[in-house]
């Protein structure tokens, strides 16, 4: 072995396509919803920090109680919360976004849901940016439906 090369481990997966099929195999597919709050601040200026202190609460309720118990709900800060949906792929993952956005209407709590799949390839850093810009991109086509049926 030369001055900076790494040894070869026999079996390990060496390539990013071969970590990212190893992962497919063994690893437990898990996705990141981020999900925003609409309208908080016109809920606080309108009736009072108050009143968008339970409009949070909601929230967080419904979208605790639209995951399974082995899913993993976080407030990240003001109106935004983050949630991992473990053993989810991605086509289970837009049914499970689907239920988000039914149990919080029901609560009466309205927020855009953008989500991506975690990878070994790609790690969480880069699915909390892109579940963050579809979030975003979900807020923006939710303004315009909003601005079309006014």
């Amino acid at each position: 072995m030369t001055a900076g090369t790494a040894p070869t481990i026999v079996g390990a997966p060496g390539t990013a396509a071969e970590k990212e099929t190893r992962f497919a195999r063994f690893g437990d597919p898990t996705v990141l919803a981020m999900f925003d709050l609409d309208r908080l601040k016109v809920i606080n200026d309108t009736h009072g920090h108050a009143a968008g202190d339970d409009h949070i609460r909601r929230a967080a309720v419904a979208l605790r109680s639209s995951v399974r118990d082995t899913d993993f709900v976080a407030r990240l800060g003001g109106d935004e919360f983050g949630v991992l949906l473990r053993s989810c792929d991605e086509a289970a993952a837009e049914v499970r976004v689907q239920q988000m956005y039914r149990v919080q209407e029901d609560a009466g709590v309205a927020g855009s849901v953008g989500w991506a799949p975690i990878t070994d390839l790609r790690g969480f850093p880069a699915a909390l940016a892109e579940a963050d810009d579809a979030m975003y991109e979900a807020k923006r086509a939710r303004r315009a439906l909003r601005a079309l049926s006014a």
